[in-house]
């Protein structure tokens, strides 16, 4: 019999290749409406599709200063993430929280929040500490770290942020072992992961926001290494040229998330500084721009390109303005003439076991 002769063992051989070599390296869900008019590329996941890669490995929980694989520093990208959202969002959909007024005052803006509010013992979302915040918060726009939810399937994933932000929203997630991603009220054209030579466990995550008008946001969710300030040198540095290799020069971009940095006048900031606006450092309701548990080390960035930064307004929360942006540590809000005005937040979810950040809140005006 010929069935399993050197030919034909070739062309399964090739399709298998190709099949191994179109398998998306993150999980994306949209809206259920299905995909967008504008979407550009093959593989989309619809929002009811698990992806075959949804479920992390496990692994260590942190970072590891032997956290080091031999991957090349290339900036491969992952197309083919078009979402499946197809609108922006109704009047009762918009926010997770807040008042109709406050709605209202927003229609014309977009909140970016960095946000590794993982807690418990597992570092995931499931304790739902890090969902009560960004609930009080109702951002547009989320560069998320650690995006870990049940057992990261499709479903878990879109059961997360249709409870944290509403089944309109968006979003593009990283598989690995403590993944970045983005969610968004708008639709992604295109999204997915540039390779971080210096750790195994994330990549940067990617993603373009198709903003309402002709303008859109490029997003980079990142997570920097803990152990070391010139490995976080080396991060910054090599997504700052991929940036420039991959988004046009005239584009709106930000960058946020975890950055591990110790000080804010480490070297890793200084390249950033390069071409993104770091002199503004977004304050707690105490002028405290320190953002790891302990509030004394700025571990957390929402950085906007120069572009971006001059459509940058205040951020208002419970009356009170923070012209460089606002840091969220629940703690500060435990008098009882405050603790209800940050509800569905708690004041004790900001100390609770894990918690390790404080999210970073910067709005802007949208673009025409």
């Amino acid at each position: 019999m010929h069935m399993f002769g050197p030919r034909r063992i070739g062309i399964v051989a090739r399709w298998l290749l190709l099949f191994v070599a179109i398998i998306p390296v993150f999980s994306c869900g949209g809206s259920p409406s299905g995909p967008p008019a504008h979407a550009r590329y093959s593989l989309a996941l619809s929002p009811n599709a698990k992806d075959p890669n949804a479920k992390d490995t496990p692994g260590r929980g942190g970072d590891d200063p032997n956290d080091r694989d031999d991957r090349d520093e290339t900036s491969e990208t992952v197309s083919g993430s078009s979402l499946a959202s197809t609108s922006t969002p109704t009047a009762g959909s918009e926010f997770a929280s807040g008042s109709e007024s406050e709605s209202a005052s927003r229609a014309a803006t977009m909140r970016i929040v960095a946000a590794n509010l993982t807690s418990g013992t597992r570092q995931s979302w499931d304790p739902g500490h890090g969902t009560r915040i960004l609930k009080a918060l109702a951002p547009d726009i989320v560069l998320i770290q650690e995006f870990r939810v049940g057992n990261n399937t499709e479903a878990d994933l879109r059961a997360f942020v249709d409870d944290a932000f509403g089944p309109a929203f968006v979003f593009c997630r990283e598989n690995n072992v403590l993944p970045n991603g983005i969610i968004s009220r708008w639709p992604l054209r295109q999204a997915g992961v540039w390779r971080d030579a210096e750790v195994a466990d994330r990549n940067f995550s990617w993603a373009e926001i198709d903003l309402p008008g002709s303008t859109d946001l490029w997003a980079v969710s990142v997570h920097l290494l803990s152990s070391s300030s010139t490995k976080r040198q080396r991060q910054a540095s090599a997504l700052m040229r991929l940036i420039a290799e991959n988004i046009p020069s005239n584009a709106l971009v930000v960058i946020g998330g975890d950055l591990n940095t110790r000080t804010s006048g480490e070297r890793a900031l200084d390249v950033f500084a390069s071409g993104f606006e770091l002199a503004r450092q977004a304050r707690d309701r105490r002028g405290n721009p320190n953002t790891n548990a302990g509030r004394n080390r700025p571990y957390d960035w929402v950085m906007p390109n120069y572009g971006l930064d001059a459509l940058q307004i205040d951020v208002v929360f419970e009356s009170q303005s923070y012209p460089d942006g606002f840091v969220f540590d629940t703690r500060l809000y435990a008098s009882s003439s405050s603790s209800g005005s940050i509800e569905p937040a708690l004041p004790r979810d900001s100390a609770a076991q894990g918690m390790q950040h404080m999210a970073v809140v910067r709005d802007f005006r949208r673009p025409n």
